[in-house]
């Protein structure tokens, strides 16, 4: 089982909401975006270190994601150790990325007692960068059509949706 992160969309008709403040910064954005994507009843799945699903949600811990994404990205981009914090009851871990030659090496640290089975994960490169774009988009995209007043250009200008 490798690293996987991914947003799922509902199976029904998605709800469009109307009431959302003018949120100007990303870090805002991403939580009020997140918020209503829960509502309307849009999924993330994350799975790896032998834990397969992860127990996340999308108001808490894809926001978490989403806020942290483009430090990290831009980290591993620097050659630099980045990381992702889950901060949430019952998943506290810490993610660590570093380069290790065509592949990023994971590292988990648990806080809590969590299911896992191994510390370490590896996925190429071009596989996670990938795996980032098609999250990034997705969650865009998502943004857009859940809240469909809101300044989408904030997100997309922070997240590699290009």
């Amino acid at each position: 089982m490798a690293f996987m992160l991914s947003l799922i969309s509902p199976v029904e008709k998605i709800e469009e909401f109307s009431s959302v403040g003018e949120e100007e910064e990303y870090e805002s954005m991403v939580m009020v975006v997140c918020e209503a994507l829960q509502e309307a009843g849009f999924g993330f799945h994350m799975e790896g270190f032998g834990l397969n699903p992860w127990p996340v949600d999308v108001s808490y811990d894809l926001s978490s994601v989403m806020e942290q994404l483009p430090d990290l990205l831009g980290s591993l981009r620097n050659g630099e150790v980045g990381g992702i914090n889950f901060y949430g009851q019952g998943i506290e871990a810490d993610l660590s990325f570093s380069e290790d030659g065509d592949f990023f090496r994971i590292h988990c640290d648990p806080r809590v007692p969590l299911a896992i089975t191994r510390q370490e994960e590896r996925i190429e490169k071009g596989e996670f960068l990938s795996m980032a774009h098609e999250l990034s988009e997705g969650f865009v995209e998502a943004a857009r059509v859940v809240l469909p007043t809101l300044r989408v250009e904030i997100l997309a200008e922070n997240l590699p949706v290009h």
